[in-house]
């Protein structure tokens, strides 16, 4: 398996020597490959961070090729979104200073506090940050585009495993959701969740294509048209991916995952009719969009309903065990580790350690669960993994998401249509179904979201300098 492994990386360094844009681009498809990992030098390393590392090494070998331009100029374009780097990064490294050597569980078992902390470090942190800056520094929004296609491919992957295991009921999960090759059914909600929304997106645009850009009011439906409509493989792609990915969804019986798409692409289309009442100064509605959306929101919620109607009626029941209870007693043990560790947070992967010794001590009794990996909130595992810092990151992110879109609208608001990215306005779609699901999970800390996370982030924050 090592050597296989050491042949991949080598492989791939090569064909990042022989073209850069190209490999970097086609990362995505190895996100899921984080489970393939092997140890070096009694250090794990995932196949998707060796090979973020390969192409480090790539880009200085090749570094004329690479960094066609000065980096000061490159700073000074970014240095909003670099501020949320390095301000993550910082909290990063400051919470190795709270981070206890090891915690003694409720089981008499010791849990390595600070081992855990450093593969976090090297994983969730540093891999895809260098991944996030030569995104940013080597390629440009239609570069980008082609990575969110290459995402997409691997999340259709996911999907028909998912879809095979909900065809056959070979689930690996207990409670009999798809998971794909994940232990837990949320993982695979977590992974699909961008990806169901650019997929959306991109499949509405082959049937109702947006086309007030080219100074028309109107949507038009081309199969509807007198001539012949053909679909390019694209187009079938971007359809076909989005029927199973939508299926693989509904199958991981998460609601949090579909509330976030939900708002995601309302966010979307919003936008979108902001922008066209902008451009052209009054006010008509998108109603073939509308009604679309509407028909898929509320057929697909029939189907969630009837999969398992039990679960359902459960995610209202906060007097029974089930998981909304159990996420308002992970909330209070949350809040308080919180306030007791204010400003550099618990350490990163502390946690679990932490939840298991202190959830008697706060909540004067038993928890529900003994286990919990993650505070099942994005915001709460920010704070608590990089403290006030890493959580202030965050913040300058959601800053940038939130500056470039009023920019945009205010230039397209002017008469420029050139600065309307649908690309742009996707990765933002993207952004907030990240940030919606993060209400009540945590889609960042683990590998392949970490990895999502960074590239959602490079597409939205695109500038044109290639």
């Amino acid at each position: 398996m090592e050597i296989i492994f050491f042949l991949l990386l080598l492989g791939y360094f090569f064909f990042s020597l022989k073209d850069y844009k190209r490999a970097l681009t086609f990362v995505p498809l190895l996100f899921p490959l984080y489970l393939y990992k092997i140890q070096i030098v009694g250090i794990p390393v995932t196949l998707p961070e060796g090979i973020i590392f390969m192409l480090l090494a790539a880009a200085f070998v090749k570094y004329k090729d690479v960094f066609k331009f000065d980096f000061k100029e490159f700073a000074q374009k970014n240095k909003v979104i670099l501020i949320a780097v390095l301000l993550i990064l910082l909290g990063a490294v400051l919470s190795f200073f709270v981070t206890q050597a090891s915690i003694t569980l409720v089981d008499g078992q010791e849990f390595s506090s600070l081992r855990v902390a450093l593969g976090i470090f090297k994983s969730w942190i540093v891999a895809p940050i260098i991944y996030f800056v030569l995104l940013k520094y080597v390629l440009n929004k239609d570069d980008l585009k082609k990575s969110l296609n290459v995402y997409a491919l691997s999340a259709a992957v996911l999907s028909i495993w998912a879809v095979w295991q909900l065809a056959t009921g070979n689930y690996v999960t207990v409670d009999m959701r798809a998971s794909g090759p994940f232990i837990s059914a949320n993982y695979l909600a977590l992974y699909l969740g961008p990806a169901l929304v650019f997929l959306t997106v991109k499949t509405k645009e082959v049937f109702l294509p947006s086309t007030f850009l080219e100074g028309k009011d109107a949507k038009k439906i081309p199969f509807l048209k007198k001539a012949a409509f053909k679909l390019s493989g694209k187009d079938i792609f971007y359809s076909v991916a989005f029927i199973v990915c939508l299926i693989a969804m509904i199958a991981t019986k998460s609601y949090a995952a579909l509330f976030a798409y939900v708002i995601a692409v309302s966010f979307y289309y919003f936008i979108e009719f902001v922008i066209h009442f902008k451009a052209n100064k009054k006010a008509r509605l998108p109603w073939a969009s509308i009604v679309s959306i509407l028909v898929i929101a509320i057929v697909a919620a029939i189907i969630v309903y009837y999969l398992d109607v039990e679960k359902w009626q459960s995610v209202f029941n906060f007097t029974e065990r089930n998981s909304s209870s159990v996420r308002l007693e992970v909330y209070a043990i949350t809040w308080s580790l919180i306030k007791n560790n204010f400003l550099f947070g618990i350490g990163m992967g502390s946690f679990e350690a932490l939840y298991q010794t202190q959830a008697v001590n706060i909540l004067e009794r038993a928890p529900l669960e003994w286990v919990m990996l993650h505070p099942h909130n994005f915001y709460f595992a920010m704070w608590l993994n990089l403290g006030i810092l890493g959580l202030g990151g965050l913040g300058v992110i959601i800053y940038v998401a939130i500056k470039e879109l009023l920019a945009m609208i205010k230039k397209i608001a002017g008469g420029s249509f050139s600065q309307y990215s649908s690309v742009v306005l996707i990765g933002m779609a993207m952004f907030v179904a990240i940030l919606m699901h993060g209400l009540i999970d945590t889609p960042f800390f683990k590998n392949d979201l970490a990895l999502i996370f960074w590239l959602v982030v490079a597409v939205f924050s695109v500038r044109e300098k290639v």
